[in-house]
This record gives C-alpha cells, structure tokens and sequence, in this order.
C-alpha cells in the first residue's frame, strides 16, 4: 500500500463531514506544518509505502542499505525480545520489543535479525523538503520509541485495505516521524536559505550529479564568479561546493547500483569517473567498502541460524 502525501494548507475538503480516521490523520498532519514555515508547506513531500507485515515463525535475517528511512513497529514480541536491529559497526543495537517503534535513517546499513513470535510492520519513510532532499539525510543515529498503546493502534488498520485504514496507518507513522524530527533536532532554516541562495546550482547538482562537475564550469553557467560562489556556498552550507558535488555524486552511485543492472564500469561512465578504477577508488575512500562490495551487502538478504 503506498500514499503520497503533498503537505498543504488548502486540501479543499470539509473536515466537518470527515470519518475519525480521516480527521485524525489531518491533525497529524497539521502538527508537522505548524512547526515549519508558514510558506514550507508546499514543498514538503511525505510517503508511507507498507514495506512488509511480517509474523516470524522460524529464525531469519538480513543486512542492507536503503535510501529512505524505516519505521518498524513491533505488534508482538516474546518476553526475551522478537530480535534486534544493529548498525554497520556494532555500536548501536536496538531489541525488537512490544509496543516499541524503531526508527533508522536513509543510507545506513541495518542488520536485523528476527526471533519467532515477533510481528513486524515496516514502513519506508521518505519526507522530502524539495526534490531529491530528505529532511533526515545524513542522520546516522538510530531510534526507539516505547507507546504502550502503539501495537494496539496499529494492529486495528494494518493489512485492510480500505481508505480509512491507510489514512489511520498513516497518521500513526506522522505522528511517529514528526517526533522522530524533534528527537533528533532536525532543522530546516538551512536547507531554505541554500534554496533562496543557491536554487538553480542546486538543482543542477540533483538533477546531473557527476564527477565531471566543476566549479568553475557551475559559475559560468550561472553567470557568477567561481571564486565568490565557492566561498558562499561554503559559508551558507557548512561545507565546501566540491564536497556537496562528490556527496550528491555518492549517493546517486549508491541509488544506481542498488536499483540499476548497471555495471560498475556503465556507473563509472554515466558518473563521468575517468575509469572504472577511479570510481572504485573515490567510493571506496567514503564508504569503506568497493561498490562491488556495497552492492552486494545492499542487495543480500540472508539467513542465518538461532
């Protein structure tokens, strides 16, 4: 089941005739914009895809990265744990326990292993704050939130298929993700001053990442001086423009090689890399791992014994 959610002041629907579900998933809703800008809300995007509804007989596992985030709620658990959630290093580990939703944000890798008697909703989140940029993009850290009731408010609509159920799950996971934001303190004053600033560049960088990008060619095309651009960007972003070009280049390497039959040499070509060594090179140096390596964990899916 998958909705997408355009964030809007003006949904030309009388709530007064609304069903329960249907007010309840505007005032989710609602509690989002109010924390944002009065003129954000047309460029917020939020979906909800249903991953997997899952209730473990027999022991089982993955690893992966995705890039979008993921919103686990547990329905049912033994009293020793369903499980538990790991990052790439060992370092954060999350159990998977009743009434407990655990949150991970885009582009980390996630080891999850399930114990039987565990029951899984998953949802792949992506909030979106203009095109191509997710509002949690470079969190690393993971989440749990414990909500008694939570396990009882989703098992009411989870796996039916009506409008009112979708739009009930759906504000549960608003409600989860906006609590998520102020956990993690995320801002926005930053990625609406690069868009006042530095739209166009940005768009370019989006819409035709690659490492044949340079500066100097970005300012002409703008009409500006490199030198200038360079230091304001710098500035405004918190970062250098050559380190948000190889990190828009990163990620669309990452996007291809998890959803593309590209080979690595077609991904170096497409990413304008003189070679398929170099790109090895250059992915190697940000992710510790070759994109051969990368691609394959990515992708996996394995068992593995209790």
């Amino acid at each position: 089941m998958t909705c997408a959610v355009i964030a809007s002041d003006s949904h030309g629907i009388n709530r007064d005739s609304c069903k329960p579900q249907v007010l309840l998933y505007y005032h989710c809703m609602d509690n989002i914009l109010r924390k944002l800008p009065v003129d954000l809300g047309e460029h917020l995007h939020i979906s909800f895809p249903l991953a997997h509804l899952r209730e473990v007989k027999t022991p089982f596992g993955w690893a992966d990265v995705r890039p979008y985030n993921r919103l686990f709620f547990v329905l049912k658990a033994p009293s020793g744990g369903g499980g538990d959630i790991r990052d790439a290093f060992g370092r954060q580990r999350l159990v998977l326990k009743k009434n407990t939703v655990l949150y991970m944000p885009p582009q980390t890798f996630v080891d999850c292993r399930y114990r039987p008697g565990v029951m899984v909703a998953a949802f792949h989140v992506q909030a979106e704050l203009f095109h191509g940029n997710d509002l949690f993009l470079g969190q690393t850290r993971f989440l749990a939130i414990h909500d008694v009731h939570i396990a009882d408010r989703m098992m009411e609509p989870v796996g039916k298929r009506s409008v009112g159920s979708a739009l009930a799950m759906r504000s549960i996971c608003l409600d989860i993700i906006s609590r998520v934001a102020d956990m993690l303190g995320v801002e926005v004053d930053k990625t609406l001053q690069l868009e006042a600033r530095h739209g166009e560049l940005l768009r370019i960088i989006r819409t035709h990442p690659g490492y044949g990008l340079r500066v100097g060619d970005l300012a002409q095309r703008l009409g500006g001086n490199r030198v200038r651009l360079s230091r304001d960007f710098a500035r405004e972003a918190g970062l250098p423009l050559k380190k948000y070009i190889d990190r828009a280049v990163l990620e669309e390497a990452k996007r291809l090689l998890m959803y593309s039959r590209l080979s690595v040499r077609q991904i170096a070509d497409r990413l304008e890399f003189p070679d398929e060594f170099f790109f090895s090179h250059f992915f190697k140096r940000r992710t510790g791992r070759s994109p051969v390596q990368w691609r394959d964990t990515a992708r996996s899916r394995e068992p593995f014994e209790s």
